[in-house]
């Protein structure tokens, strides 16, 4: 299977199993609102939180870096995944200490202290299953990561609603979470040892320390991240009231939501990057693949943010409902946000390619100072649509020190050759965009279709697309005979 193939069927893997799992999720979510008490229910909201939240601070960032390291040196899977899986237990350990020693002090319901810190404890285990899907993804065989998210969903869809003919209480509804989340963590480790290599646990204080300093920049860019999206919120709330909050907060959910598209492709493409950017003698595979990275994101970004410029109003109401209507002009300005999370979303792994994590977390906190700094200063004057613009020029800001960040490190982009075609053909296809207008956005993807249409014959007749770029997709397009190959060989193969 060529690379172009590999990175196509992971797309669609990622794709395929963020919309299932999301959906399956969502209906076990659904089940349990039904089923018990509404202060049951909040109860729960806050466990999942909790979860999330210990989830992400196991991490910062190690399954990057482990997923990078092995991606470029396969026959070390053993090693790297045997010492990174001790160093998560002890984190493990160390939290689940930390969350009982908080049910002793803090004054609260004991039961439903109890039942966060099993919940806590399944997220915490979430730290082992991503080392494991990490290495999935370094050999990318994000196939069997996507099986083995859908999996877990479909376990805790089926142990929720059998537990909902029998009875469902917030106990057996923690208890489902917990059973899933071991489901697949045993999943990943059966798929890991028949593929890759059985890994030991070891005690290695150089990877320890190895892996700390290389994804604590990544972690707390991550951090800066998620407190800039908050700090958009919390700065409108206290300088307006709740109905502005409201009429930010859903055109921006709806606009931070596509980013699992972008993420989904980069994802698929980290590998590449990392093996291309490990050697001085790939560094013209690593331009290319960044500059063809960068050009397809730009591709996707143009179209989607028309749809937000042109057609706020159908989005906000027909997303959110009609008492959201005044929101269409905070979903026009973010076209521009749309634009650049799109953008955006390729430099974190080309960055963390090129060994360079600190780049991000110092551009990340600089961009948060901007963002923080406009939102007080635009929010007396422009209510709720003062934080898309602040998002738009923070984001700006980030995405031009990413640009020259990469300059520096010898990889210059040609932003106008990139992007004046795809430019040229979206004025082309805006007249068109605004001639459809339906009033219903069921219809909105049939009547955009032959704006897609001209916007597509424009990039070819612009010449955005090289022959060694026909090339590659035609090639791409067909993974399916090879997949089905690689799958039939391995299933023949031994581990070693």
């Amino acid at each position: 299977m060529t690379q172009s193939q590999r990175i196509v069927k992971n797309v669609l893997a990622g794709g395929l199993s963020t919309a299932l799992g999301g959906l399956l999720h969502l209906l076990a979510i659904l089940i349990v609102a039904r089923h018990v008490s509404v202060r049951d229910f909040g109860s729960y909201s806050f466990m999942l939180a909790f979860a999330f939240i210990l989830q992400r601070l196991s991490d910062l960032g190690v399954c990057n870096i482990l997923m990078r390291d092995m991606a470029i040196s396969p026959r070390s899977i053993g090693s790297l995944l045997g010492g990174a899986l001790a160093l998560a237990w002890i984190v493990t350990a160390t939290l689940i200490l930390l969350m009982f020693a908080g049910v002793l002090i803090i004054p609260f319901d004991r039961e439903t202290g109890l039942l966060t810190v099993v919940m806590g404890i399944g997220g915490a285990s979430q730290f082992q299953c991503g080392l494991y899907g990490a290495t999935l993804r370094s050999q990318e065989d994000n196939e069997l990561q996507a099986l083995g998210f859908v999996l877990h969903k479909i376990i805790l869809l089926a142990m929720i609603s059998g537990f909902a003919l029998l009875g469902l209480t917030l106990r057996v509804v923690v208890l489902s979470h917990l059973v899933s989340n071991i489901c697949q963590w045993l999943f990943y480790r059966w798929l890991v040892i028949q593929r890759y290599a059985r890994p030991k646990l070891r005690i290695d204080t150089a990877l320890w320390k190895y892996l700390a300093v290389n994804s604590i920049p990544i972690g707390a860019a991550g951090v800066v991240r998620l407190l800039a999206e908050q700090a958009d919120i919390l700065i409108l709330a206290w300088l307006t009231d709740s109905r502005a909050v409201a009429l930010f907060s859903g055109p921006y959910k709806i606009a931070a939501g596509l980013r699992f598209v972008p993420q989904a492709m980069m994802i698929a493409a980290y590998p590449h990057y990392a093996r291309t950017a490990s050697s001085s003698s790939h560094s013209y595979d690593f331009r290319e693949a960044y500059e063809r990275g960068l050009k397809g994101m730009m591709l996707f970004a143009f179209p989607v943010a028309l749809m937000f410029l042109f057609h706020p109003d159908l989005l906000a109401i027909g997303l959110l409902g009609r008492r959201y209507a005044a929101s269409a002009s905070a979903m026009r300005l973010l076209s521009m946000g749309v634009f650049l999370l799109f953008i955006a979303s390729i430099y974190p792994y080309v960055i963390t390619a090129l060994d360079r994590q600190r780049v991000l977390f110092i551009s990340s906190t600089i961009a948060l100072v901007i963002r923080v700094s406009l939102d007080f200063i635009l929010t007396p004057h422009w209510g709720f649509v003062a934080p898309c613009l602040s998002l738009a020029v923070s984001e700006s800001a980030l995405v031009a020190m990413w640009i020259g960040s990469m300059w520096r490190l010898g990889f210059p982009v040609p932003l106008g050759k990139l992007l004046w075609r795809p430019i040229v053909a979206s004025v082309l296809t805006a007249p068109l965009v605004c001639a459809f207008h339906p009033h219903s956005l069921f219809l909105l993807a049939p009547a955009m279709l032959p704006a897609i249409a001209v916007y597509v014959v424009a990039l070819f007749m612009l010449g955005t697309f090289s022959t060694d770029d026909i090339r590659v997709f035609r090639e791409s397009i067909d993974f399916v005979r090879p997949l089905v190959y690689s799958w039939s060989r391995q299933l023949q193969r031994k581990p070693s």
